[in-house]
């Protein structure tokens, strides 16, 4: 419904289903580009600033999905797309790692401060 909120999911898990009318449903040619890389392009700042530029409405700010679709984006080779698709796997898999050890450091913190209470 806002799409400067830059909500971009890929659905992977499910064939059919249904959503309201306030989501665009993308379904790419697998021949022609990497569902990764389309996802991972329309979450980035430039591709983002473009669609919020497409917003019509104030109460009720939508993009019109043929506007969408006549919007140019880079769109290298599918062999390139793979592979820039396969470096942000490892990198997103690399951020929740980081995301888990942040998590931890607070309890680490209050375990510093146990062994001084025990002492």
């Amino acid at each position: 419904m806002r799409p400067n909120l830059n909500k971009i999911y890929l659905n992977n898990q499910f064939d059919i289903g249904g959503c309201t009318t306030e989501i665009i449903v993308l379904q790419p040619n697998s021949q022609i580009v990497d569902s990764i890389y389309l996802v991972e392009l329309l979450r980035t700042e430039k591709i983002n600033k473009q669609i919020v530029n497409l917003i019509k409405g104030a109460a009720l700010p939508r993009v019109n999905i043929n506007d969408l679709l006549e919007m140019e984006i880079p769109l290298p080779n599918l062999e390139l797309q793979t592979k820039i698709s396969r470096e942000i796997i490892k990198k997103r898999q690399e951020l929740e790692e980081l995301y888990k050890k942040i998590k931890l450091i607070p309890e680490e913190i209050d375990d510093l401060y146990s062994c001084s209470y025990a002492s």
